[in-house]
């Protein structure tokens, strides 16, 4: 049997400006049926702030969909906590 990590979601975002600002942003993503990832992240996925976002070092944003519930519980929230809430580029199987 294989191990490791299924991903369940792609995600990407093209840049938009942030809440009625000048700032670009590519925070709003969007889900794909598949991409390339490269040393910069997914291709097609926009950062407006490459100092902070995408590069060798942050080419992916990940977040374990198992951890969902424990983010629930903890900020006491009543919506629903799901892949893409948290902007991350993928989700996987808990």
């Amino acid at each position: 049997m294989a191990t490791g990590i299924v991903i369940r979601q792609l995600r990407i975002g093209n840049l938009t400006k942030l809440g009625g600002t000048d700032t670009l942003t590519g925070i709003h993503k969007r889900e794909i049926d598949s991409a390339y990832l490269g040393v910069n992240g997914l291709n097609d996925d926009q950062q407006g702030d490459k100092r902070h976002h995408g590069g060798p070092e942050k080419a992916l944003h990940h977040f374990t969909s198992d951890h969902y519930a424990r983010l629930r519980c903890e900020l006491q929230e009543g919506r629903r906590f799901g892949p893409g809430l948290l902007k991350q580029d993928d989700a996987n199987a808990p």
